[in-house]
């Protein structure tokens, strides 16, 4: 992995897919690899912010960074976060994101029916800073998302 200058030990960009789902009242949630979040759980602060329908019609994009904190549940799994952290007790991520419009698609048919004229999102993690994180844990980290 080439990183961009400026990035250190506990900066590294990532790029990778993640399924995200659209629900029928507007929430927008991320789907995780089976068995992922657990015994962990991941306290965000800000969300990703995303392009309006009509800005996505005109091919803007949004930039934000999501802050977020990664807790344990169990006895044991607090344990290997304090041997990844500096100080506290939940690991500190801060992470950019930057939505686009993907490129439209004139037709989709599903069972229950076809639509025309579908505008849909790419999402760029762009940058991946752990903060609270010791070196080795931050490099563990990168790796991990870059998979």
């Amino acid at each position: 992995m080439t990183f961009p200058p400026g990035a250190d030990e506990f900066t590294r960009p990532a790029a990778q897919t993640v399924p995200y789902f659209v629900h029928r009242n507007d929430t927008v949630t991320v789907a995780q690899k089976p068995g992922a979040a657990k015994p962990y759980v991941f306290t965000v602060d800000d969300p990703v912010v995303w392009p309006s329908p009509t800005e996505l019609a005109r091919g803007e994009s949004r930039r934000s960074t999501l802050t977020m904190a990664m807790s344990a549940t169990t006895p044991e799994a607090q344990h290997g976060i304090r041997d990844m952290i500096t100080d506290g007790d939940a690991l500190q991520i801060s992470i950019t994101y930057t939505v686009t419009a993907a490129p439209k698609v004139a037709t989709v048919a599903t069972p229950s029916g076809t639509y025309q004229d579908i505008v849909g999102v790419t999402v760029t993690e762009t940058d991946v800073h752990y903060v609270n994180a010791t070196p080795a844990a931050a490099q563990d980290g990168a790796g991990a998302a870059a998979t």
